[in-house]
């Protein structure tokens, strides 16, 4: 539920930041609140907005790894095998792990290209000079930049100081974290590469306030871009989208008014809020809420709920009509632990078959009372679903 809210949070804000991000010249401003309220989108999902109630329901994806396994022919039980939220948990983690991995490896390439030149202090930051033909770059206080350009193109280790003296290097290093986490949003890697874009309108804008000439600047652009590449996790003057770097510096400046405009993102996001938070009404107090309101969690036996898997398992037994007919399958069951710890309310929400949905409810039926689960301070009516596998080998 946190990727799925905080997936809608930051789509929303980031389309909203993309069209402000190509419609105006604040730059600076921008790339600030496009971080900014990238990690508020992904701190929202975390806040607690519902309003307690007197019940609580377990969302079936929380117990989604509670299978109950029958007795089977030669009195072993079995595992249907891995489920589909295992799946995707696996999906989501090995795209994490790989998107990690290209950031590391692109790190590590630019850290042993920038070892391999000679430092030479210009101020504060650390001039790398290459003898060879190699387009410009920055990464944190490095700048990497050939002889030729340092002697005869001034204007490109200006705009590297520029890069660095702003702090681009951790924009990206930061957005680096956002991507892992949403890397499967192609909104994301979009907001990514505008986000580079912005870098380039600010450090563009800021050396040519130095006195360069701006067609000067944008020929020396076109110059040294050609037919070369850029890591991804840097910043260079050869920088890709060149028609709309030299766009932008031929733009009008957008008026100071345009700010204000910033603020209809607020509806946005407060209604992509509403949309998926689970809030219910405070009047409607037998209406579930979710588990994370529960103080205290139920108790069967003096254990948790898996407990009560291994209670149902040992007292399953396989119908003979479905065993005589091979008959297997699912049977979600759901029933509810009363304030008073007794089990009400017991229904087959996904059935197999008759037989085996008439077996799941005989025996969840027969169990002993349970210790109620505690919120605001008292014993709440607690609601579960449980899936039960009946299978033969």
């Amino acid at each position: 539920m946190y990727i799925i809210e905080s997936t809608i949070y930051i789509s929303v804000f980031t389309l909203f930041m993309m069209i402000m991000m190509k419609r105006t010249t604040f730059f600076r401003m921008n790339r600030i609140l496009l971080l900014c309220g990238t990690a508020v989108c992904m701190i929202l999902p975390l806040v607690d907005l519902n309003v307690p109630n007197a019940s609580i329901e377990l969302d079936p994806t929380y117990v989604i790894g509670m299978v109950l396994q029958p007795l089977m022919e030669n009195g072993e039980s079995s595992q249907e095998g891995m489920n589909y939220g295992n799946i995707l948990k696996i999906i989501y983690l090995a795209g994490t792990a790989m998107t990690v991995t290209m950031t590391a490896v692109s790190y590590y390439r630019m850290a042993k290209v920038i070892r391999s030149f000679p430092i030479s202090r210009n101020g504060h930051l650390k001039l790398r000079i290459s003898e060879d033909e190699i387009p410009s770059f920055s990464w944190g206080r490095n700048i990497v930049i050939s002889r030729r350009n340092l002697e005869e193109n001034p204007a490109i280790l200006r705009h590297e100081q520029m890069h660095a003296e702003c702090g681009h290097t951790i924009d990206l290093a930061v957005y680096s974290i956002f991507t892992a986490v949403h890397w499967f949003n192609p909104i994301v890697w979009m907001a990514r590469n505008e986000l580079k874009m912005l870098h380039e309108y600010e450090a563009d804008e800021l050396t040519t306030k130095d006195g360069y000439d701006i067609a000067e600047y944008q020929s020396l652009i076109l110059q040294t871009t050609v037919g070369t590449e850029s890591f991804q996790q840097a910043n260079g003057f050869s920088y890709h989208s060149l028609k709309r770097r030299i766009r932008m510096m031929g733009n009008r400046k957008s008026k100071g008014w345009m700010r204000a405009v910033y603020l209809t993102c607020i509806p946005l996001v407060t209604g992509a809020m509403l949309c998926s938070a689970d809030i219910y009404a405070a009047d409607r107090p037998e209406e579930p809420v979710p588990f994370t309101l529960i103080e205290t969690q139920p108790m069967f036996q003096g254990e948790d709920a898996q407990s009560f898997s291994r209670w149902v398992n040992q007292r399953l037994i396989y119908p003979e009509s479905a065993k005589h007919d091979r008959i297997t399958g699912r049977v979600t069951v759901s029933f509810t632990v009363s304030e008073t710890g007794k089990i009400t309310d017991i229904k087959v929400r996904n059935g197999a078959h008759p037989d085996l949905d008439k077996e799941a409810v005989r025996v969840v039926s027969m169990a002993p009372d349970w210790t109620p689960g505690i919120a605001g301070g008292r014993p709440v009516p607690t609601t579960f679903t449980f899936p039960i596998i009946f299978n033969l080998r």
